[in-house]
């Protein structure tokens, strides 16, 4: 609307629809939300879903336009771009952009997204593929040398996700030199990825160093795994610590970590055992045991 000479106000209405279409796509999730299954999407007669102008879409790099490009799964667009060819002169120009091009796309397969076209629209998209997709776009430049935050960066992902994701932040670490400082509950992933370890409890760093110094320090017992040999499971073993686990010949035992070295030595000598094993608890239960302390 605009102001006259005369104080009147003039508004030009431009109708319901453009209205809930705007408001549809603001941040604000409790207004989204709402207005979203008020709206019905439909393909552009013209691009035809490409969102592409005229001149943009009749682009070609060999047998593709951008348009088809971005239909193809990640790991097909990428060999199609590993086989473009240049000459010296188009080389000097395009060759930073292919570099980068691979780079990202190459990320993406590493974390798992292989099987997804760059035009996926983004409410098509799972947690865990959006999620990966946007560590894709944090660590997908070429920096090096710099600090990067990432918070629970495998929150939401399958077993298969969650290892694909782990490898690969252990081998971009290793490959940029980049430091990752990661915020996460997850034990696995700290177990996984960090070398160091600070834990921070009412404002107050309680453990800064290594994961085996955590449980060096404030586990309180091992579990002994033993496979006893014919003469069977002896019924006094409850004398050494407490029995996890009773399925003969194998018996999971519970000792005290300053005692371990001491049962092992009489158990060995006292009874035959086949096999033997000895673990540490679960790092979530030492950090448990941690603040109790």
């Amino acid at each position: 609307g605009e102001w006259t000479r005369g104080k009147k106000f003039r508004y030009r209405w431009l109708g319901i629809q453009p209205v809930l279409a705007k408001a549809a796509k603001i941040a604000y999730s409790e207004i989204r939300k709402p207005l979203t299954h008020l709206l019905e999407e439909t393909q552009c007669f013209s691009c035809h879903g490409s969102r592409l102008n005229p001149l943009a879409r009749n682009v070609r790099i060999l047998e593709h336009s951008i348009g088809s490009l971005c239909q193809l799964p990640i790991s097909k667009a990428l060999d199609f771009i590993e086989r473009i060819e240049l000459d010296k002169k188009r080389q000097k120009v395009l060759e930073d952009v292919i570099s980068e091009l691979k780079s990202r796309l190459t990320f993406l397969i590493e974390v798992g997204l292989d099987y997804i076209s760059l035009g996926r629209r983004a409410p098509t998209l799972s947690n865990g593929e959006a999620q990966r997709i946007r560590l894709a776009r944090q660590l997908g430049s070429s920096l090096t040398g710099i600090l990067y935050v990432l918070d629970e960066p495998t929150i939401g992902l399958d077993v298969v996700a969650q290892h694909n994701v782990q490898e690969f932040l252990k081998h971009y670490q290793a490959v940029r030199h980049i430091t990752i400082l990661l915020t996460s509950h997850y034990m696995k992933d700290v177990a996984a990825l960090c070398q160091r370890v600070v834990i921070i409890a009412h404002g107050q760093i309680i453990f800064d160093g290594s994961l085996s110094d955590i449980i060096d320090r404030f586990s309180s017992y091992k579990v002994l795994t033993m496979l006893f040999g014919p003469d069977g499971v002896p019924s006094d073993l409850a004398r050494y610590g407490e029995v996890l686990e009773l399925a003969p010949p194998k018996v999971k035992l519970r000792v005290d970590r300053h005692v371990t070295a001491q049962v092992l030595t009489t158990v060995l000598g006292k009874y035959t055992v086949e096999d033997v094993s000895v673990e540490d608890p679960p790092l979530e239960e030492v950090i448990a045991d941690m603040f109790t302390l």
